[in-house]
């Protein structure tokens, strides 16, 4: 699963008013646009709009910021008073908010159907190799069996239970949400866009969603982790990667666990999906790079519009 370090990050919040408007890389230089660039979640951030110059796409852009910031109250593991880290101190969320609650059963659909390898619940595993690396940088075993197991047993969807209004934890299990919220809150943008009638926008928050075309009437040009290229028009995309996050020097230890195992799943190149929506391919991605290949068609199967997305390098 996806879990951010503690790093020092720029508040989307705080960007919003630095936006000016300019082509960004990429979009065809006769067409205005507007290009805010900040972080959701950790992760950099950019959002591309048509018209860059109106007064409308400014409006807009407030709007957007207003909801990635209350999104990230619920779902921050780092903000102090968020959602998740009330539940994860506490066990339980009385009066939940609605998308927690939503999430948190997306995320258990999405363990039913992967056999586990997809679990938000893996935040023990996370605690456990930052603190072993915090205290031994240079170590090539990672933690201990034993210290491995005694995180395992605080994993998995039955220490979970989830109502409308209320979650709650048994006794050491906390929630990340990091392998789907980033595509959750895409979406949300994404929706609150369309709501208001804008299409011809890129957004990339940690994952990225398309509505509609590029301004210039195209698809839009994606670039992969591999340095190839995919076209993509209202769609979604996600990947999966081992650089994201590394502990200690080795790079067989990375931030993609494997709840089976209790260790980083296999390194292998990065994986990205394309869906409809990105809380699907995020959650896809991250699931499938735990889970051998043979597997993946018949998860993908169960999601509409889900496929491995395969890039073309420029000739």
């Amino acid at each position: 699963m996806n879990s951010q370090p503690t790093i020092s990050r720029r508040r989307a919040i705080s960007i919003i008013a630095g936006c000016c408007a300019f082509p960004a890389t990429g979009l065809a230089t006769e067409t205005p646009v507007l290009e805010w660039q900040g972080t959701a979640l950790g992760a950099d951030a950019r959002i591309v709009f048509r018209d860059g110059q109106s007064r409308e796409t400014r409006e807009m852009l407030t709007r957007v910021r207003d909801e990635i910031d209350r999104l990230e109250n619920i779902f921050s593991l780092y903000r102090p008073g968020s959602a998740l880290r009330t539940l994860n101190k506490t066990g339980i969320l009385a009066g939940a908010p609605v998308e927690l609650t939503a999430l948190t059963r997306r995320a258990l659909w999405y363990a039913d159907i992967t056999g586990g390898a997809f679990d938000v619940s893996v935040q023990p595993l996370w605690h456990l190799y930052a603190t072993h690396f915090t205290e031994n940088p240079a170590g090539a075993e990672g933690p201990p069996r034993a210290a491995i197991a005694a995180a395992m047993a605080r994993i998995g969807t039955r220490h979970i239970k989830v109502t409308d209004t209320s979650i709650r934890l048994d006794p050491g299990t906390e929630l990340t949400f990091n392998g789907i919220a980033q595509g959750y809150i895409t979406d949300r943008v994404a929706d609150l866009l369309k709501q208001y009638g804008w299409r011809n926008v890129l957004i990339q928050l940690g994952e990225t969603r398309a509505l509609g075309s590029h301004p210039a009437g195209r698809a839009w040009e994606i670039s992969l982790p591999d340095g190839a290229r995919t076209m993509l028009r209202d769609g979604a995309l996600a990947t999966s990667a081992p650089t994201a996050t590394r502990f200690g020097m080795d790079r067989l230890f990375h931030h993609l666990f494997d709840p089976a195992s209790g260790r980083p799943a296999a390194a292998r190149a990065a994986l990205t999906i394309a869906a409809p929506r990105a809380t699907d391919a995020d959650a896809l991605s991250t699931a499938l790079f735990v889970l051998p290949p043979a597997t993946h068609a018949a998860i993908l199967a169960r999601v509409p519009g889900a496929a491995k997305c395969a890039g073309k390098n420029r000739s």
